[in-house]
């Protein structure tokens, strides 16, 4: 079957306008990197015409009658010649909108993560941007009960009125003197998890957010608060601004096949695979200044975490452990008033994480726009994969799809796979480091 594609573009009047012939098109959802973005190049005609004074209206795509796309028209090109001439139309969706134009800086603070992404879509809501889905709520707290140790001194003798005159009058007593007639003592009380919970986090904690700079879109914001509660954001093809989690749990599609001699299943066309380490480095370092760097106790309150990348490349097996082969140090300095521990190792882990990742390229393009059962592919969804040219077998996570049509090539697809469960996964809190880098290094194997 072969695919469709339906645009919609709606003016601020409410007026619409629908172009269902394109000479190319690609519409791209990568949610390790920016916004999705699409082009588009209609067939000329009067209604492709009509789209060239389209730019900052609000643009649709549905793919075989499923809405794939939502956003603005950034924009416009058109190209004439004696052969004729065409019109090109570029967009993205709402997250990358430039938010220093839209929210006040004196307004942010004090606010929580949640009313923070609330007041920077606020002025796009409920057009184009639908709202706000946090579909993994239960994610967001982790609700810990904890042990908590409290001191304090106790008489080590029996309270007698001898006892009290001896010490009324500075004597001592069982051949010690005053102050050593008491003890420290130290309990241990078990707390129930809640708010109070050194381990509690999330979209309603506050994020401390005071500014932003010229420039950042509002993905570029969100992102950077997000990484701090272990989340990703990104925009729905309907409009929806997601904070969530890999859905690394869902139903896989069908599974993709590549065997030596070129032997593939009837919908795959190629695979490309590269791995890199060049932009990953052995050790992560989170520097975060305190409230008041010029006073002595403003510099003791300064914050330093560090992670070390579990990655095989910067680490030998040696004696029954393993040790540091290459060091290399990546700094990330955070604004004043990120002052929780929690808060900065979890960046330092998603920093290392997202450089891993995004060094893995896995790339499978495919013919069409759906798998061998119908179903249209999307990211932030799995698939099993039997690779034996590249020697890769198991579950990835896509997260990227790239949809494509061309005149030459027809309807196609590319998928950006990533293995699963080491982006924004291991992420609890009270884990050691050790366990932590323990758990993520067997997934790790490049």
């Amino acid at each position: 079957m072969s695919d469709t594609i339906l645009v919609t573009v709606t003016d601020w009047d409410g007026k619409t306008t629908t172009v269902d012939k394109f000479t190319s098109y690609e519409i791209v959802h990568d949610y390790l990197s920016g916004p999705g973005r699409c082009t588009l190049v209609p067939t000329h005609s009067s209604d492709a015409r009509l789209l060239f004074n389209s730019a900052g209206q609000k643009l649709q795509i549905k793919v075989n009658g499923a809405l794939q796309f939502t956003g603005i028209i950034d924009e416009t090109e058109s190209s004439a010649s004696e052969g004729g001439g065409n019109i090109q139309i570029t967009a993205r969706d709402a997250l990358g909108l430039l938010s220093d134009c839209t929210v006040q800086r004196t307004c942010l603070r004090g606010l929580t993560f949640l009313q923070l992404a609330q007041k920077l879509i606020e002025d796009w809501t409920p057009d184009p941007i639908q709202g706000i889905i946090t579909n993994n709520a239960a994610n967001y707290y982790r609700m810990v009960t904890y042990k908590r140790k409290v001191r304090h001194r106790r008489n080590k003798y029996p309270f007698t009125p001898t006892s009290l005159w001896n010490a009324m009058n500075f004597r001592t007593q069982g051949g010690s003197t005053l102050g050593s007639q008491y003890e420290v003592v130290v309990r241990t009380y078990t707390v129930k998890g809640g708010k109070d919970s050194p381990y509690f986090r999330g979209i309603e904690e506050p994020t401390r957010e005071t500014y932003i700079s010229a420039g950042e879109t509002i993905l570029d914001v969100l992102k950077r608060y997000a990484a701090q509660i272990a989340h990703a954001v990104w925009m729905t093809s309907d409009g929806w601004l997601c904070i969530v989690r890999p859905r690394y749990d869902e139903a896989p599609y069908t599974k993709l096949v590549f065997k030596t001699g070129g032997v593939t299943q009837g919908l795959v066309k190629a695979v490309t695979h590269n791995v890199s380490i060049a932009d990953r480095f052995g050790l992560y370092r989170i520097r975060a200044q305190g409230r008041s760097s010029k006073s002595q106790k403003g510099r003791k309150r300064n914050r330093k975490i560090e992670v070390k990348d579990p990655g095989p490349a910067f680490w030998k097996y040696s004696n029954g452990s393993w040790t540091e082969r290459l060091h290399k140090v990546k700094d990330f300095d955070v604004k004043k008033g990120s002052q929780s521990l929690k808060r900065l190792r979890r960046l330092a882990r998603t920093r290392m994480e997202e450089s891993a990742v995004k060094g893995f390229q896995y790339q499978w393009e495919l013919h069409g726009h759906t798998d061998a059962n119908g179903a249209l592919w999307a990211p932030d969804a799995c698939v099993d994969v039997e690779d034996e040219v590249n020697n890769r077998k198991g579950r990835f996570w896509i997260a990227s799809r790239n949809l494509r049509r061309d005149p030459d090539t027809g309807s196609t697809c590319v998928l950006n796979l990533v293995p699963e469960k080491i982006w924004l996964y291991n992420d609890h809190d009270e884990m050691s480091d050790t366990a932590y880098l323990a758990d993520v290094r067997k997934r790790i194997d490049w």
